[in-house]
């Protein structure tokens, strides 16, 4: 069986061993999924192209605890929603704090 073939648990447990081929079929598997449901959601290309790459790093810096007995997509999902609202609420005080700055610098109107 070709490493290609192989499900996505066995693919994240060798992931799991150090396999970075096994990441790259995984990316290649469901990036696009990611990045359509972050799109679907956030309705910014540029916004779910971020998302989704902290998304990946996400995945990458908890890959050691992915539970091998359960499926790796709805775990890539919850990952996946984590980041999306951690970034919305990001992004909304970034706005928050754009529109502080500029009312601040707002000139007085005249009566």
């Amino acid at each position: 069986m070709r490493r290609s073939d192989l499900p996505d648990e066995d693919l994240m447990s060798e992931y799991q061993d150090g396999s970075e081929e096994a990441f790259r079929i995984l990316y290649d598997r469901h990036s696009g999924k990611i990045f359509g449901f972050l799109k679907s959601r956030t309705r910014s290309d540029q916004f779910a192209s971020d998302l989704a790459q902290e998304v990946f790093i996400k995945i990458h810096k908890s890959k050691h605890l992915y539970n091998r007995s359960l499926p790796v997509l709805p775990w890539i999902f919850s990952i996946t929603n984590s980041v999306m609202i951690d970034g919305l609420r990001k992004e909304g005080r970034k706005r928050e704090i754009l529109d502080l700055d500029l009312d601040q610098y707002s000139s007085p109107t005249e009566e």
